[in-house]
C-alpha cells in the first residue's frame, strides 16, 4: 500500500508542474515592468521497469521485477532584473526522487549568477 502512495503522490507531483508552467510568476518592481523578479518550475519524471536478477531483494524483499516513478530532476528557478543594471538568477532543488531511494533528500543550490552591468 505504501508504494501505491507514493506512486500516486509522484505522479500527482507530475501532474501539478505540467498545469504549473501555464502561470507566470513574476512581479514586476517598477511600472514599466523593466525590473521584475520571476519564478519558474522545471521537472524531469521518468518511469522505470527493470526486471532484476533472481534472488534480487528490495527493501529487503524478493522482488523479480521493479516498477517505479521518479521525479529525476526537479528545479526552482528565481531570476530578475532587480535595477537597470542588476541581474541575478539562481537554481536550486533536489535529483532522483523516488520511493526506491535514499529518504535523506535534500534541496541544495545548482546555480547561482549575478550580472552588473557596468557601461
Amino acid at each position: 500500500m505504501t508504494r501505491f502512495l507514493s506512486l500516486l503522490t509522484v505522479s500527482l507531483l507530475t501532474l501539478g508542474s505540467l498545469y504549473g508552467q501555464k502561470k507566470d510568476l513574476r512581479y514586476n518592481l517598477n511600472d514599466d515592468g523593466s525590473q521584475y523578479i520571476k519564478a519558474t518550475f522545471l521537472n524531469q519524471t521518468w518511469v522505470r521497469w527493470t526486471q532484476n536478477n533472481p534472488g534480487a531483494l528490495v527493501d529487503g524483499y524478493l522482488e523479480d521485477n521493479t516498477f517505479d516513478i521518479g521525479l529525476r530532476r526537479t528545479r526552482i528557478q528565481l531570476f530578475g532584473k532587480i535595477s537597470d543594471r542588476v541581474f541575478v538568477y539562481t537554481q536550486f532543488g533536489t535529483n532522483n526522487l523516488s520511493y526506491i531511494g535514499e529518504r535523506k533528500q535534500g534541496l541544495f543550490f545548482h546555480d547561482a549568477i549575478g550580472e552588473i552591468e557596468l557601461a
